[in-house]
Parts: C-alpha cells; sequence; structure tokens
C-alpha cells in the first residue's frame, strides 16, 4: 500500500480526489462545496457516476485529501 500525504481544507478544484475519512480511503467527488459518497477503487464508471451525484452525510471538513491521481484511472478527473 502506497502512504500518500493527505490534507485539510478543500482541495484545489472539483473533481475527483483520493479522501482520507478516519482510516478509509476512498475516491470521492469535490463540487467545490461537498464531498460525495465515497467509490471503491474497483468501481466501474457507472458506479463512480452515482457515487459522484450522492452527497456525503459528513462535514468537508472531516475529509482530508491527497493529490494522488492514477495515470490509468477509470474515470477523468474532472468532467470534460
Amino acid at each position: 500500500m502506497i502512504n500518500h500525504k493527505f490534507h485539510s481544507g478543500p482541495p484545489p478544484h472539483i473533481g475527483w480526489w483520493l479522501t482520507k475519512f478516519q482510516t478509509a480511503e476512498w475516491w470521492r467527488w469535490w463540487d467545490g462545496e461537498a464531498w460525495s459518497w465515497g467509490a471503491g477503487k474497483y468501481a466501474n464508471s457507472a458506479q463512480a457516476n452515482i457515487c459522484a451525484g450522492s452527497k456525503a452525510s459528513n462535514g468537508p471538513e472531516q475529509f482530508l485529501w491527497s493529490h494522488y491521481y492514477p495515470a490509468n484511472a477509470r474515470v477523468p478527473r474532472i468532467k470534460p
């Protein structure tokens, strides 16, 4: 498992971000105001789309985010 550096506060732009909540890491969509439900690393694009459209019940300040984004990601970091 790779040890990613995580940051607090909002990320620099909308898009998919690797997030950490407590000890769990999930991919979440940041819409500029709130985080989405978490999508697992094996989620396909349809599953990721469902997660992106559903807001997390926790406030944004409870999540940490990382700049890490894999080159072979199944979904683009931002909407094209």
